[in-house]
C-alpha cells in the first residue's frame, strides 16, 4: 500500500478480456452515480505501480483499492465493488452475513486461475492472448 489514498474505490480490471470486459461494463452501466473509479490495467499501468501491484498479478486477479487505501483482490474486490453500487450492496450484505467468503474465494481463485493459464497460453483466440512481454 502507499501513502497516496483515493477518493473513491478503485477496481483494476483487465480491459482485453472479453469476459471481463462485459462483467466490468455492466457494472459501470449499474454506477451510474460513478463511485467506483473503474480502470482498464492495460492502459494504466503506471497507476497499478503507484500502488505497488505488479501487471502480472494484477492480470491474474482482479484488484482493488477501497477509499482508504487498502489494497483488496478476489471476492475482497467484487464486495468493494458491491458495496459500492446501488443493487449490489444486498448481495454483499448477503455474503458477508452468510460467511460465504471463503467458499466464494476457493471458487474465484480456480476460476482466475483457469482464465489466466488460458490468457497465458495459446488456447485464447485472436486478442484475448496476454502477450508473454507483458507477464515480466
Amino acid at each position: 500500500m502507499t501513502s497516496m489514498t483515493p477518493v473513491k474505490p478503485i477496481i483494476f480490471y483487465d480491459g482485453s478480456c472479453p469476459l471481463c470486459r462485459k462483467e466490468i461494463n455492466h457494472y459501470q452501466r449499474v454506477d451510474y452515480k460513478q463511485r467506483v473509479e473503474w480502470l482498464d490495467l492495460t492502459t494504466n499501468i503506471d497507476r497499478l505501480e503507484t500502488f505497488g501491484i505488479q501487471y502480472k498479478t494484477a492480470m491474474a486477479r482482479l484488484h482493488g483499492i477501497d477509499a482508504s487505501g487498502t489494497q483488496v483482490s478476489g471476492v475482497a474486490a467484487f464486495l468493494l465493488i458491491w458495496d459500492n453500487l446501488e443493487y449490489y450492496r444486498y448481495l454483499a450484505k448477503i455474503t458477508r452475513v452468510l460467511m460465504l467468503e471463503k467458499p466464494l474465494e476457493i471458487v474465484y481463485k480456480r476460476f482466475a486461475n483457469w482464465r489466466f493459464k488460458r490468457r497465458s497460453a495459446d488456447q485464447c483466440k485472436g486478442s484475448c492472448r496476454i502477450p508473454p512481454s507483458s507477464l515480466k
